[in-house]
């Protein structure tokens, strides 16, 4: 099932079958609920899923991160949630959304994206602990990555930012 998957944007039809991806990957509903206050909001920039025909393997958001002080020109999203079903799992679509979400996101001028993860899964894709040093956060910690999309992304740093309202359910 997995040998071939196609990415794209999600279907408004599909909502209902992220969500229940979303509990399955996370054992739980809240980051099915994150996803949900995202799109209610306005917050929620990308969504891309993976499908193999009408089966849905896998599902990324990026939502828009707000700075609160420093250069307020600067463009950061945040990769949050990443889910792929369970059996499906370290086959590789997880780290394809990543990749396609990214360029995506360089596509549309972002200049930072910053992710709360795993430190050994997230800096193959250029994600670090360094560089969030320069962005303050609540979420601010070990797990705290960030990565240039831009390739002068540096030069509005530091800055302290908020993630999206709804990331307030889970602080």
């Amino acid at each position: 099932m997995t040998e071939s998957f196609t990415l794209r944007a999600p279907s408004a039809d599909e909502h209902a079958a992220i969500a229940t991806l979303l509990t399955a990957a996370f054992q739980g509903p809240d980051e099915a609920r994150l996803v949900d206050l995202l799109r209610r909001s306005g917050a929620m920039l990308l969504e891309r899923v993976a499908v193999d025909g009408a089966a849905l393997l896998g599902h990324i958001a990026f939502s828009r991160v707000t700075v609160t002080d420093g250069d307020d020109t600067v463009r950061i999203a945040a990769l949050a949630p990443l889910a792929v079903r369970p059996d499906l799992q370290r086959r590789g679509i997880g780290s394809a959304l990543v990749r396609d979400g990214l360029k995506e996101l360089r596509t549309r001028g972002e200049d930072l994206a910053v992710v709360v993860g795993d430190t050994a899964y997230y800096p193959r894709f250029g994600f670090s602990t360094e560089l969030a040093r320069q962005v303050s956060c609540s979420w601010s910690g070990p797990a705290f990555m960030a990565m240039a999309l831009a390739p002068d992304a540096d030069r509005h740093l530091p800055v302290s930012v908020a993630f999206a309202e709804p990331f307030a359910l889970f602080e």
